[in-house]
């Protein structure tokens, strides 16, 4: 059906970005997450789209492309041909996603103003690129970021995305623990703790 609709309606349909998106989730969610990433590449670059970032359509499908380009890159092992090369350009681009992401709808507001409740993924995705490149003090200042940002969108979203934030808070006090700094983890470990009481699953 979906692709019968783009067949016929072409980039010009007014479902079409919807439908690219409902497909890249549909392939992510199958275990395809590098053909999800090449599904919604033309919402964000083919200027038959429209490329408009102001359009909630565009920000879901840069930031979904950038969830698919980690999970991705996760799955490529060293022993696969080029695997190393491909794992560093796969993650490489994930992170140009969710910098993307935060730099157009979280840098630079004011201090009165929310940000895209999207921008707790776009954070939480870079610290999982950092993770992947085994650079733990930029993890956590993803981390941070994300932790910081929560704070600024409305309690409902900040509610929606309550099971990310207490892994974020445990992540973060692992981050600290490698890095040696005992006491910002213990201070992490307990505000999850804390904020999570109801919740006993660590990830």
């Amino acid at each position: 059906v979906f692709t019968e609709y783009l067949r016929i309606e072409g980039p010009a349909g007014a479902r079409s970005p919807e439908i690219l998106l409902r497909r890249a989730r549909m392939l992510l969610a199958l275990g395809r997450p590098r053909d999800a990433a090449d599904e919604i590449e033309p919402l964000l670059r083919d200027s038959r789209y429209g490329r408009d970032p102001r359009h909630a359509n565009w920000a879901e499908g840069l930031l979904l492309r950038g969830e698919a380009l980690l999970e991705a890159a996760r799955r490529i092992t060293d022993a696969s041909p080029d695997g190393e090369e491909r794992r560093r350009r796969g993650l490489a681009e994930a992170r140009q996603a969710f910098e993307e992401y935060l730099e157009r709808y979280a840098a630079g507001l004011p201090e009165d103003a929310r940000p895209a409740a999207g921008s707790l993924d776009a954070a939480f995705g870079l610290a999982g690129v950092s993770i992947e490149e085994r650079n733990w003090s930029e993890a956590a200042r993803a981390l941070e970021k994300m932790l910081g940002l929560a704070a600024r969108i409305p309690a409902v979203a900040r509610e929606e995305q309550a099971a990310r934030l207490r892994r974020a808070h445990f992540l973060l006090g692992d981050l600290y623990y490698n890095e040696h700094r005992f006491s910002e983890a213990l201070q992490a470990y307990e505000t999850a703790f804390r904020k999570y009481s109801a919740s006993e699953d660590r990830l």
